[in-house]
């Protein structure tokens, strides 16, 4: 992390004698990672990152059923406030109404992105610079109002460590923990009982990696973790994702180091406590990874989060886009088809999350390169096992 602004300011002000410095950011220099057991079920802890038709309810009950053939806990998906609100103060909720119902009678929760902006919303008229904090506290509070009790989980915003991407033109640690600050009481207003999550920071970031924008966060607003239950976080290998779950080199961490290397920044800041969530994770089939090996890397993902002690985990994305094959690999991340047929990825999830939706990861029996979990459940006990060097599938060995 470069010094810059908030730390610069802060030291100055220390030479001469003024308020005391914030806290430093963490070195994570000697972060290793950690097993904790699983606090939710499998059932409830897996899911997937996936859009939602909302204007063709054939569709959407298509990919419905598919989740359900996941065995999915929750689908993870926009609540896109231009459509929501697409001039101010004028909020239309029909066809949000639809999806958020056919999705509760299928018995999934529904985690809401609440973004991205409207022209009207921000202070330069630019519908791709950052909102006005109090415009969208006002947004939030009317959404989750109307979905009180429908919606489980709000989270603010999505990636805003990708500036050139969400937060144009650039990251804005200080902003966006302002824009959380006025966001969670607005939701709790609206909706005393839904869970509030920090956007989810993507892992390696462009410019600024996701344990960065976090400590630069906390480092503008010291009191952040009283506007947020859970921290999202997407632990991607760097784009375009090719390397296996497990593996630490040169150019990146591994998954449960990455997440490792998070907690380690939320216990500086004493946070320790703070559910991580992982609300996207995934490979696109491309280059080395055909569709046998981003079945594999999806499951083997899936349970190094849990290891790590991810709370929730959600698999990115359920469809293909029309062009798979073009780069960046964007439309290529889908566990089905274009054309709607499945993917290797689509039963091999099943199979993980179906055995017994109850199970819960008790312990890591690991050893050099063999991985291998136990899970215990109400009506069944089995181990979950590979070889990270293999390009076999995981193996399961149910306990008679």
């Amino acid at each position: 992390m470069t010094l810059r602004g908030p730390l610069l300011v802060s030291l100055i002000w220390v030479g001469c004698g003024g308020p005391p410095a914030r806290k430093p950011p963490p070195d994570l220099s000697g972060v290793t990672a950690q097993f904790a057991p699983s606090a939710v079920p499998i059932g409830q802890a897996l899911g997937i990152a996936a859009q939602l038709s909302l204007d063709d309810a054939t569709a959407r009950s298509a990919d419905l059923d598919r989740l359900g053939a996941l065995h999915a806990g929750f689908v993870r998906r926009d609540f896109l406030w231009a459509q929501l609100e697409p001039q101010a103060g004028t909020f239309d909720f029909a066809a949000e109404d639809a999806a958020v119902d056919a999705t509760n009678a299928r018995g999934l929760a529904t985690i809401g992105i609440l973004a991205y902006d409207v022209a009207w919303a921000t202070p330069t008229g630019d519908e791709d610079a950052p909102p006005d904090p109090d415009k969208y506290a006002t947004f939030v509070e009317t959404v989750a109002q109307h979905f009180r009790g429908r919606v489980a989980a709000w989270e603010i915003w999505n990636e805003p460590n990708l500036g050139f991407r969400f937060w144009k033109p650039n990251e804005d640690p200080a902003a966006y923990a302002e824009l959380l600050a006025r966001a969670y009481p607005a939701v709790k207003r609206g909706d005393p009982a839904a869970l509030v999550a920090f956007g989810g920071l993507n892992a390696e970031g462009v410019s600024t990696t996701g344990e960065d924008f976090l400590a630069d966060a906390y480092f503008a607003r010291p009191d952040l973790g009283s506007f947020y239950d859970a921290l999202a976080f997407h632990p991607y290998p760097n784009y375009p994702p090719q390397r296996a779950p497990e593996v630490t080199d040169g150019r990146d961490y591994a998954l449960g180091l990455k997440l490792a290397r998070v907690r380690a920044t939320l216990v500086y800041y004493g946070d320790k406590q703070k559910p991580i969530w992982v609300t996207e994770y995934g490979y696109p089939v491309y280059g080395t990874v055909d569709e046998a090996t981003q079945a594999r890397f999806l499951v083997r993902g899936a349970i190094e989060a849990l290891a790590a002690g991810a709370d929730r985990v959600a698999a990115y994305t359920l469809d293909d886009g029309p062009h798979p094959e073009a780069f960046p690999p964007e439309d290529a991340f889908g566990v089905v088809r274009f054309d709607g047929t499945p993917k290797p990825a689509l039963a091999q999830l099943a199979q993980l999350a179906g055995l017994d939706p109850t199970a819960r990861l008790i312990a890591d029996e690991s050893s050099g390169d063999q991985r291998s979990y136990r899970f215990a459940g109400a009506s069944k006990k089995f181990t979950v096992t590979w070889i990270t060097s293999d390009a076999a599938d995981p193996a399961y060995a149910i306990d008679p």
